[in-house]
């Protein structure tokens, strides 16, 4: 039998933290934890083997007091404890933060470039893609020094390579003759 992909195993979790928490109406309150957990070192920690499972849910409890995070993240992280997912958590949040964009009817996007765009190159950039793609954009920048220059944009499952060197690499493929 085959094995589900990571992907997929992620987007599951997030899916099923999603739904608890429209079910729960505590759908905002489910982002800021998740944004706040994210960066608390200590409950990637609680996921190691060397820890008892019972350790665990002692600490999570402790961590879920102290932080005030909802109950619906404290029972999920204690779902990903109990089937050893915590791993994951940081995967997981990104699909969960793509699952509420698209629940809100933003378009994300990552736009990678050779060098940081200025402030209003960013702006005319994001104007440009609400005005193409009709939608509200949640965008990201990631710096990638080996484009030289242009940029590429990954919209959902499509990329868009106007890059320099991918320009460079089809001229090469042209002048020997590959197509």
């Amino acid at each position: 039998m085959k094995k589900p992909s990571k992907i997929k195993i992620e987007k599951k979790y997030a899916r099923a933290l999603f739904e608890a928490a429209l079910g729960e109406d505590t759908l905002n309150q489910v982002q800021r934890d998740m944004a706040f957990i994210q960066d608390i070192q200590d409950i990637k920690n609680i996921g190691s083997p060397l820890l008892e499972k019972r350790r665990q849910a002692e600490l999570l409890d402790m961590i879920e007091k102290k932080t005030g995070i909802s109950s619906t993240v404290g029972r999920f992280l204690k779902l990903l404890v109990e089937n050893n997912e915590l791993g994951r958590l940081d995967k997981i949040k990104a699909q969960f933060d793509d699952i509420v964009l698209n629940y809100e009817g933003i378009q994300k996007v990552v736009v990678e470039t050779a060098q940081a765009l200025t402030e209003r190159q960013r702006e005319k950039l994001v104007r440009g893609l609400k005005r193409k793609l009709k939608k509200d954009v949640a965008v990201s920048y990631v710096l990638n020094e080996n484009l030289l220059g242009g940029l590429i944009l990954h919209i959902g499952s499509t990329e868009i390579n106007d890059s320099l060197k991918h320009k460079l690499e089809i001229f090469e493929n042209i002048m020997k003759g590959v197509n």
